[in-house]
């Protein structure tokens, strides 16, 4: 919506919104590829050569809060397994730290995107 509103908007401050809002959504759909730590580790080798921190994440962000987050983790429930948990608890238990993980980064990006449309809005 703040997309649309922006995209329509004249003031003098329009650049600046579409700006903002243009790198919260580049931003955002680096989250979903992959998790902060990911990218941070991929920051270490890039710069220090670090090729100890050279390890990637099996699943991306996307891929694990489309499998858990509409279903099986909303209605968790730890006696019934499913393919996507594996049939040992300790996959399932793994698969929903990982959850929680992407849901976590995810969330610091729209808390401090809703600070930054607050203060464009003013």
């Amino acid at each position: 919506m703040l997309a649309l509103a922006a995209r329509d908007a004249t003031d003098e401050r329009a650049d600046e919104r579409r700006d903002a809002i243009k790198t919260w959504a580049k931003a955002e759909s680096r989250l979903r590829q992959r998790s902060v730590h990911q990218l941070v580790r991929d920051r270490f080798v890039q710069v220090e050569g670090w090729k100890g921190f050279d390890i990637k994440e099996p699943r991306s962000p996307h891929e694990i809060l489309e499998l858990l987050g509409y279903g099986d983790l909303v209605h968790w429930d730890p006696e019934q397994h499913d393919v996507a948990f594996g049939t040992l608890q300790a996959d399932a238990t793994l698969l929903q730290f990982q959850f929680f993980v992407a849901a976590t980064g995810l969330a610091h990006l729209y808390v401090g995107f809703g600070e930054l449309a607050e203060t464009l809005i003013a």
